[in-house]
């Protein structure tokens, strides 16, 4: 059985100030996990510290969490004319058997909630790597991590 994803238009628009406040708060965990590395390996520990920047999903496009990590690079992008960004959609092998299309689709509903935000569609670029760039082993256990959008930045 083929699954859809939700419908974008279901998805509340938000207030150009909340989209803001979301880009300063990425930026500044962002400053805090580089500063917090820093102090580890002064230490002598060395630290894998990432903030994620990707939006899991489900077996289908129902995402598994909030869009946050996609209202802060929409609030990025109204604060940055110049920036462009890459939406690259992913799914898990055994997705790929039996709803290839599934991971443009995940890319395609981001890329519609940037766009009912305010960023215009110029400025997004969607990618479908399928499974090509798995995020976990292609197994059972892997499933979930691989079913995603990652973001990835064209330019400032």
């Amino acid at each position: 059985m083929k699954k859809n994803c939700v419908n974008a238009n279901k998805i509340e628009k938000k207030s150009t100030e909340y989209l803001v406040s979301k880009s300063d708060s990425i930026f500044a965990i962002r400053e805090s996990e580089r500063e917090q590395k820093a102090e580890l390996e002064k230490q002598g520990i060395i630290s894998d510290i990432n903030f994620e920047s990707n939006i899991y999903f489900n077996q289908n496009c129902f995402t598994t969490e909030k869009l946050e990590f996609a209202y802060c690079a929409i609030g990025a992008m109204l604060k940055n004319e110049n920036l462009r960004i890459r939406i690259i959609g992913n799914l898990d092998k055994f997705e790929l058997k039996n709803n290839p299309e599934l991971s443009l689709k995940r890319a395609e509903f981001v890329q519609m909630i940037m766009i009912k935000n305010g960023i215009k569609k110029n400025r997004i670029e969607i990618l479908d790597v399928k499974n090509d760039r798995p995020n976990a082993p292609l197994n059972e256990k892997g499933r979930k991590e691989n079913r995603r959008t990652d973001f990835e930045i064209i330019n400032e």
